[in-house]
């Protein structure tokens, strides 16, 4: 069942990614991200009712309010605007597998602080991983794979969203094991609209009133069944095989961007995406 859930959500984030395109050159984009949280809180709250945690369980330790108020108040309103700037400012099929690269992050990361040494198996998969993402950002007989990322605004601030995202998930991670899924994901929401509307409105004051509220709408639902999903997943199933698993949202926003937007498609492209694919699942089964 985790399997499901996790697939879900990540097909569910495919299509939230494409609307926000969409929305990013319609409005300023840390108004785009108070502005869906809104439109996700009234599906976020009804599943917390639901399922019984919209209230805590019993008494929250401190480790608890110190990850929230991290996650209010400095990773989340980041890395979501780090990927709404990149979103913005690049290709999907370009920056979205990058993100493929945030579950090899954790991997390495728990080699150096938690002794989690990865398998032979893992590492065959980080290096799959990589390669497509190396055929994907350069051309036939091309090395310089780093300067084409680092050389554009989207992909620039797309491998710098790899690191936001991992530390965002890491501050969460330890919040929901201190309470419950739902519980989390509610409360935190409610925390960053007021957070991320003083934010934008501090950068980018009433930059929001032309909005498309039925496509905020549909966004704000969307990203409500898909965090739903990949909390339940995370909670039932293996963490690592779930992360895996989510990554896949990646591939399949590339594969959105390029029938939404007619961005280029070509055989290079294609094998990268495969090889992305492949390496997320694979490096989900082996550890």
């Amino acid at each position: 069942m985790w399997f499901i859930s996790a697939l879900l959500g990540a097909i569910f984030s495919s299509f939230r990614k494409v609307n926000e395109k969409h929305l990013s050159h319609t409005m300023h984009h840390l108004h785009l991200a108070w502005l869906t949280r809104v439109a996700a809180l009234p599906v976020l709250g009804l599943l917390a009712v639901l399922s019984g945690q919209f209230l805590p369980g019993s008494t929250l330790p401190i480790v608890f309010w110190v990850c929230m108020g991290i996650n209010i108040f400095i990773t989340t309103p980041l890395d979501t605007a780090v990927y709404l700037h990149s979103l913005k400012h690049g290709e999907l099929s370009k920056i979205s597998p990058l993100l493929s690269l945030w579950p090899v992050l954790m991997l390495f990361s728990g080699a150096i602080f938690l002794q989690q040494i990865p398998s032979i198996e893992a590492v065959i998969a980080v290096l799959i991983i990589a390669t497509g993402v190396y055929i994907l950002n350069t051309k036939k007989g091309e090395w310089a794979v780093l300067k084409n990322l680092w050389g554009n605004r989207g992909t620039r601030f797309g491998l710098i969203g790899i690191i936001t995202l991992a530390i965002n998930t890491t501050v969460s991670a330890i919040g929901i094991a201190n309470s419950s899924p739902l519980f989390y994901a509610f409360w935190s929401c409610v925390g960053l609209i007021f957070v991320q509307f003083v934010y934008a409105q501090i950068v980018a004051p009433g930059k929001f009133r032309n909005a498309n509220k039925m496509m905020l709408a549909q966004n704000g639902t969307i990203q409500g069944l898909a965090a739903a999903l990949q909390f339940y997943a995370v909670a039932v199933g293996p963490v690592a095989y779930v992360t895996a698993i989510r990554s896949l949202s990646s591939t399949f926003t590339a594969i959105f961007g390029v029938l939404a937007f007619k961005e280029e498609i070509n055989r290079r492209k294609a094998l990268a995406l495969v090889l992305i694919a492949v390496g997320v699942v694979a490096l989900g089964l082996v550890t």
